[in-house]
Formats: C-alpha cells, sequence, structure tokens
C-alpha cells in the first residue's frame, strides 16, 4: 500500500512485513505518533488483515470432485468421438514429421547464445530538500542514482528521503567529502576548510583528510579544531551557524574498524548556547516533555539568531503532542509555520496543526 502526502507513508506496509531495521522501526513509530497521513496507513493494513483473516476458506467435498472428474472425461470423450477419424498412415506420417521437428528445434536451441538480460530500469535520482544560507556557495556534480554535491563555503541545510541499496548521496568539502546515508543535517564551511557538521536526524559518513572517518547519528556533530590555523581573511565565514555545532564532549561512533576517533575531531569547546540546546534534547529524548518544553523556550528567547531555533520551535510543537495537549500543539506549529514558511519541517507542522 502507499499514501500520498508522506514520504514515509511506505514505511508502514514495511513494518508490517518486518522489513525494517530495530531503528528504523523505532524512528518509524515516533514519526508515526505526529502523522496522521501514516496514522491511516497503519490502521488501513490492519483493517486489510483482519478482513483477510474473516474471509471464508474455500472448499469441496470428495463426492463433488468425482461428480466434476467424470464431467470433464464425459466431456473429452465426446469430443473425441466428433473429430474425424484418420488413417494410420497419416498418424505415422505426422509422427515422424513432429519427431523430426522437435530435433531441429533443440538443435538450434542448443547452438542459440544465452538470451540476452532483461533491461533493468533505472534508478532514479535521490531527493532532497536544502536550505542555504544568503552566502553559500553550492552547485550539483553529478546527477542520477550517484548524486554528488559541491559545498565550498557557507552553511547548508539538508533532508534526503531514505535511500535505495543502489543509490549514493555525497556531499563533496573542501578538505573531504560527507556521504549521506538517508539523514537531516547542516553543515558549514569557509572555502579552505570544513567548519561544522550537525546530524539532526540519522546518519552520515565524514571523511576528511589527515583525519579518521567518523560515523555521525543524530545528535553526534563536527567542529574544526581550534588549534587548526584560521582560514584567510578573504574567505568569506558565515554567520548563519555558530561553529559550535556539536554536544559538548560527545564523540561520535567510528568507522568500519571501530577506529578510535580523536576527540578534537567531533567534539566543541562548551559554549552557553550548546549546553542550553544539549540539555533541552536530553530531556526530549529521555521523554521529560514538560521539562523539554520549557528549556527550547528558554533556547528560543535567549538565542534568537542561532540557526537551531528552528528545531526548539518543531520540537516544542512535537513534546506539547506527545503529553496530549493537542491545542498546544497546534498553537505552537502555528507559530513555526509563520515564523518559518519554508521550513524543512513545514509538512510535519502543517499537520500537528489539524
Amino acid at each position: 500500500m502507499s499514501s500520498a502526502g508522506c514520504t514515509r507513508a511506505w514505511q508502514a506496509e514495511a513494518a508490517e512485513d518486518d522489513r525494517l531495521s530495530k531503528a528504523d522501526l523505532a524512528s518509524f513509530e515516533r514519526h508515526a505518533a505526529t502523522c496522521a497521513v501514516c496514522t491511516r496507513e497503519i490502521a488501513a493494513l490492519a483493517e486489510l488483515k483482519r478482513i483477510g483473516r474473516e474471509l471464508p476458506v474455500l472448499s469441496s467435498t470428495p463426492l463433488e470432485r468425482r461428480r466434476l472428474r467424470n464431467e470433464l472425461l464425459r466431456r473429452a470423450h465426446g469430443d473425441y468421438e466428433r473429430a474425424p477419424r484418420r488413417s494410420l498412415a497419416w498418424l505415422l506420417a505426422g509422427a515422424v514429421a513432429l519427431t523430426a521437428a522437435a530435433g531441429v528445434a533443440l538443435f538450434l536451441t542448443s547452438r542459440a547464445s544465452d538470451p540476452p538480460p532483461v533491461a533493468q530500469a533505472p534508478s532514479p535520482e535521490p531527493t532532497y530538500r536544502a536550505i542555504a544560507s544568503s552566502d553559500t556557495a553550492w552547485s550539483t556534480h553529478q546527477h542520477g542514482r550517484d548524486l554528488r554535491l559541491a559545498l565550498s563555503r557557507g552553511r547548508l541545510e539538508l533532508a534526503v528521503d531514505p535511500l535505495r541499496t543502489d543509490q549514493r548521496f555525497i556531499v563533496e568539502l573542501p578538505d573531504g567529502e560527507l556521504e549521506v546515508k538517508g539523514t537531516r543535517f547542516v553543515i558549514e564551511a569557509d572555502g579552505v576548510r570544513t567548519l561544522g557538521v550537525r546530524v539532526l536526524e540519522g546518519r552520515v559518513m565524514l571523511r576528511l583528510r589527515e583525519r579518521e572517518s567518523a560515523l555521525l547519528v543524530a545528535g553526534d556533530g563536527y567542529a574544526a579544531p581550534s588549534s587548526q590555523a584560521e582560514p584567510p581573511a578573504d574567505a568569506a565565514a558565515p554567520d548563519a551557524m555558530p561553529r559550535q555545532t556539536s554536544k559538548p564532549a560527545r564523540t561520535a561512533r567510528a568507522g568500519a574498524h571501530d577506529a578510535a576517533v580523536p576527540e578534537a575531531v567531533v567534539t566543541a569547546a562548551p559554549s552557553p548556547t550548546a549546553s542550553a540546546f544539549t540539555q533541552a534534547m536530553s530531556a526530549f529524548s529521555a521523554g521529560d516533555y514538560g521539562r523539554a518544553d520549557e528549556l527550547f523556550a528558554d533556547f528560543a528567547r535567549e538565542h534568537t539568531d542561532d540557526a537551531r531555533v528552528e528545531d526548539a520551535l518543531f520540537l516544542r510543537a512535537v513534546a506539547r503532542s506527545r503529553r496530549g495537549d493537542a491545542s498546544g500543539a497546534r498553537a505552537i506549529a502555528r507559530q513555526y509555520l509563520e515564523r518559518f514558511p519554508n521550513g524543512l519541517r513545514r509538512d510535519d507542522a502543517e499537520r500537528l496543526t489539524r
């Protein structure tokens, strides 16, 4: 089954068929709690399953099967009696001709080359949504199922839809690259190096020159080490996203061989801004939605220019919804839409206003 209106609606059927991993299933269940489209999809699948269980099982008795067999034989015998009689010689000639034709066909088949493989439909290009600051310089380097973007400087926020197994989504950076696994994240660069990466959902693989590869998941971040030389004066340094983008004292997961990642690569010095947002996220993750609502509100009020205010406002609406405060969730979702009419959470916020 599929449903228009939500890009994750297909996961309802995948969850019903046990085709989702534990992590993906948990993520979908959290999403479905605030998505009316996915909730309807789950309910429709459950109703379809119930109807299937109630359908009668068709069967026939041995007597009915014998009657049907006798009727079939009677009809076949009648057709044979009505067919014109052939002479024995004619039948023998036909048999010889059929045998010869079969031999020729077998010979030709054995000599023929293998049939060409059936052409597979090309995989579509990955889909995504992007929000860039005014001074951001980025472009698409390669189209197709292996999509490549390039970010040279500025702040770029991307939301990438779940990828198929034969799709890749890579962002080329001034000093390396970042491969997407189906996620939402923010990148900042200054034309010479990557200043910061913040993963909001999903996971990414960060590969920078002279650094260990690092797998960053939701809540992880990377900030350029403070000991590194500052970029040239003519390199435009965007101010849309703070450089301190990761949680304090948080180390990202290592790559394929679990190699230790230097702490300087994936952590940033603690700052009041990072600490306030981290505390709010910790309360939200722990299910303390009342406390999370208060902390997100304090953060948005005290750091009006921080790029994470959009996330804080949307998560306040979700926190209200999960506490059962539907009217409060609608009010905050409307505030989000008024302030961020083209925000990445626009569709989810619109669902919360219904």
